[in-house]
């Protein structure tokens, strides 16, 4: 079966170990676009390209499942989709909430809730937009088994281990370089307590933009917000309680 860009599975061989990797963004795909340009034998076509992942699909790209499966190591990055969607909110919502850094992302929300991002509180975010979007939903924010393919993955790696398990698998030279270092992680973000679940995309823009400061994790999603997600993102939690 053929697999689309809904699907993007990568291949590479660094020294005698070859693997297939799945490209699903706030999962570390910063680090893997890092080592795929860097460590590809191709890495001097790498310019030519305005993004890594043009550069990736063109000379790296798993075209179908039987060529996947015949990859020995199949790798699959995991995350605790709350924490993922926190930082999906965090890091290309909010910090990126100033007329000149609007992305696609601002489009499709303001478009789809009709009215101005910054008036957005995360409240709408999640049970006017996440919920009622469908197949609408922003990439960041789609299911993390949806990007994958109807075979095993052998290498199911939680974020939060994807230092150690690199270190096993590449050796502690390529994790050092690529893994070692978090690249735009909402960890290195001050994070302040309060109810910040009704207030206004633009009032916690000025807190980053002023303080260099967001809501914490809790701050925004309550007990209520985490069952709305803990039932939106029950495959995601099935397949990573199932590894």
């Amino acid at each position: 079966m053929k697999l689309g860009n809904d699907k993007l599975h990568l291949q590479l061989e660094i020294g005698e170990v070859q693997f297939s990797y799945v490209y699903i963004r706030k999962n570390a795909c910063s680090s893997w676009k890092k080592l795929f340009v860097n460590e590809s034998l191709y890495r001097e076509k790498a310019k030519e390209f305005n993004n890594p992942i043009n550069f990736m699909s063109k000379y790296h790209k798993v075209k179908n499942t039987n060529e996947l499966e015949l990859l020995e190591n199949r790798i699959v990055i995991l995350r605790d989709p709350i924490e993922r969607l926190y930082s999906g909110f965090i890091n290309q919502f909010i910090s990126r909430l100033n007329k000149n850094r609007y992305g696609v992302m601002h489009e499709e929300v303001g478009s789809f809730l009709e009215k101005p991002v910054e008036e957005v509180t995360f409240d709408e975010f999640i049970k006017q937009y996440i919920l009622k979007s469908g197949e609408e939903v922003n990439v960041h924010f789609v299911h993390q088994v949806s990007h994958l393919a109807n075979v095993e993955y052998n290498k199911k790696w939680m974020l939060n281990d994807l230092y150690n398990e690199s270190e096993s698998f590449f050796g502690k030279s390529i994790a050092d370089k690529y893994f070692k270092k978090k690249l735009n992680s909402t960890q290195k973000i001050e994070k302040i307590k309060g109810d910040y679940k009704f207030v206004p995309a633009g009032k916690i823009y000025e807190l980053y933009s002023e303080r260099g400061a967001v809501p914490s994790l809790d701050s925004l999603i309550d007990n209520d917000i985490f069952d709305i997600l803990r039932e939106y993102y029950e495959k995601d939690y099935n397949f990573i309680a199932n590894k």
